[in-house]
Formats: C-alpha cells, sequence, structure tokens
C-alpha cells in the first residue's frame, strides 16, 4: 500500500502483471529531471511502471504510433504560440489514449481546449509529483475506458 498523509488517502499498490505497458513522458524543455518525474519514478518503479522519455513532437507521434502505451504526460510548451500542439498531434494519432497536461500556468483558454481534446486532466506544474503520482495509482488500478 501507498499513504498519501496529506491528501488522506490509502491506496493499494498497483498490481504489477496489471503494469506491463509504459506511460510516455513527452517534455520538450530538455532539463534534467523534474521533482515530479523523480517522484514518479520512486514511487512506480518498484511496481515496473517506466516512464520513457521524448523531447519532440516528432519523437512523441513515433512513440504514439506504436502503440502499446498505458498514457502519456504531456509538458505544455508555454514558449509555443500553440501550448497544446503537442496534444493534438497525439490526438491525430489516438483518440483514446489517455493523456495527462502538465502546465506551469494554464489559462482558461488552455483548460477548455485540453478537456476538449479529452485530457483526463491538467495539471499545474507545481501540485505535479502528488497529482500524477495519484494519477498513475489511478490509471494501474481502475482501467479507463478505451473507445
Amino acid at each position: 500500500m501507498w499513504r498519501d498523509g496529506a491528501l488522506g488517502l490509502t491506496l493499494v499498490r498497483p498490481n504489477a502483471s496489471a503494469c506491463p505497458q509504459p506511460v510516455l513522458v513527452a517534455d520538450g524543455r530538455g532539463a534534467a529531471a523534474t521533482r515530479w518525474l523523480r517522484e514518479l519514478h520512486a514511487q512506480l518503479d518498484p511496481y515496473g511502471v517506466v516512464f520513457p522519455r521524448v523531447r519532440t513532437r516528432e519523437e512523441t507521434v513515433r512513440f504514439v504510433e506504436r502503440g502499446g502505451l498505458a498514457g502519456a504526460i504531456l509538458v505544455c510548451e508555454p514558449d509555443w504560440s500553440d501550448e497544446l500542439a503537442l496534444f493534438r498531434a497525439v490526438r491525430s494519432v489516438d483518440q483514446a489514449l489517455p493523456c495527462w497536461l502538465v502546465a506551469e500556468r494554464p489559462s482558461r483558454r488552455t483548460l477548455q481546449a485540453a478537456l476538449a481534446l479529452d485530457a483526463i486532466s491538467v495539471i499545474v506544474e507545481s501540485t505535479a509529483d502528488r497529482e500524477l503520482v495519484l494519477a498513475m495509482f489511478r490509471l494501474f488500478s481502475v482501467p479507463y475506458p478505451r473507445n
């Protein structure tokens, strides 16, 4: 079991046999692993969940085209004129892949567009360490419906 005292939750650990598929992390900023990515590794590596990381839109699309993903964590690029371009590219390949969008300061327009693209959630980066760990436990504990 995993406990999060701050949230008052106890989560049953995911079944390792239910976790064979990787969760793609698409983060074009090229920086070293962020705090939330280190936390994902620390909490979910023991259960066999892997988080391959890609840095470009082209790499992301190729990875999604290959299939076999449990989900994708897409980091919003605030410098781009269209910060959801990466998400739209993923949706052009796979309409049903569970996706989480991480953004520094999502605008109302970003939230609306992400939800219209069927994002599971839009997560503010400053809270991503806790929110993404909870989301991944839910992903592997309760299957999301796939079309």
